[in-house]
């Protein structure tokens, strides 16, 4: 029990850092320089991310004859607001909502006077069981809510990067044409000296935005890890619930408070290192790095109609 109570703390202390070191810009030195402000990065220029270097292969497989701006996908605007909201948002603080009742009502028993720090009686401890045995079919729910929240937010992360990346891939091919056309018009110096101009700006705009978005893809894979995490350590408190269920008839009034003290502070929402912190961090997380995926690709529709 002491073993499990303490993975759950490293757990959960383990999100917690996570974040710290996103909303700070240090997730990991081979990623991250130097933070010049909160939303400027400088990048290490010689660890790009596999997909930035295979942009220019995939550009060329892709056969392009013709370029027009409509081939540059822009985000819907509302993409970054809060997808969880109506009855999905208020469900899921009805059963919060409840989980406290439950929380004070367990609270109360476990904490109430009594003489040799034994049950009064077997009623006492059926209504506990009782307590207990609601306060976990209601956690469980609250966990599929929140996983699933986690899940949706991260399928749009996904599906935005790809968005991104695929108007990467038209400015890979917007670059390999010019570089044609330079080859093809050596002998007119003007032409020449003006797609070399063109060719220049777009080869430094794409470096930039091949770099930021090779960080935004390792920031999900690690938010990926991260959520992996959020459930594992949800589940075993879950775990250590249902074996306190299991042993409640026979168990020591002494022995079974310590651990449910413990184990509801994790679903107190007033505690530090508490899971709902952490799914709070992990929401915010995803929400911040959505505006920051559709500035990205906001500034690649900018750039070519400007």
């Amino acid at each position: 029990m002491k073993v499990s109570f303490k993975l759950l703390r490293f757990c959960i202390k383990t999100i917690f850092f996570y974040c710290h070191c996103i909303k700070n810009n240090i997730l990991c030195a081979e990623m991250v320089e130097e933070a010049v402000d909160e939303d400027t990065y400088v990048f290490v220029q010689n660890d790009k991310d596999d997909d930035f270097e295979n942009i220019e292969n995939e550009a060329d497989n892709k056969g392009f004859e013709y370029f027009t701006s409509f081939e540059f996908l822009q985000i819907p605007e509302n993409t970054t607001e809060n997808f969880q909201c109506g009855t999905g948002k208020e469900y899921l603080k009805t059963m919060c909502d409840k989980q406290k009742i439950l929380i004070a009502k367990i609270d109360d028993i476990l904490n109430k006077p009594r003489q040799d720090n034994d049950w009064e009686t077997v009623d006492e401890r059926d209504n506990l069981e009782s307590q207990l045995d609601e306060f976990l079919s209601l956690t469980i729910r609250i966990r599929m809510n929140m996983l699933d929240s986690h899940l949706q937010l991260l399928k749009i992360y996904d599906v935005n990067l790809t968005l991104v990346f695929n108007n990467i891939l038209s400015i890979s091919n917007i670059k390999n044409r010019l570089n044609k056309k330079i080859k093809q018009c050596r002998e007119n110096l003007l032409m020449y000296a003006h797609l070399k101009s063109t060719m220049n700006k777009t080869m430094i705009f794409y470096n930039e935005i091949g770099e930021k978005y090779s960080y935004q893809n390792k920031l999900f894979d690690e938010t990926s890890k991260n959520i992996e995490k959020f459930k594992n350590t949800f589940d075993l408190s879950l775990k250590l619930i249902e074996n306190i269920l299991k042993k409640i008839k026979n168990e020591d009034f002494t022995n079974l408070q310590g651990k449910l003290q413990k184990i509801l502070k994790m679903f107190d929402i007033n505690q530090t290192d508490s899971l709902y912190k952490a799914d709070k961090l992990i929401n915010d997380f995803i929400e911040k790095s959505l505006i920051d995926i559709c500035a990205i690709n906001n500034s690649i529709y900018k750039y070519f109609h400007s």
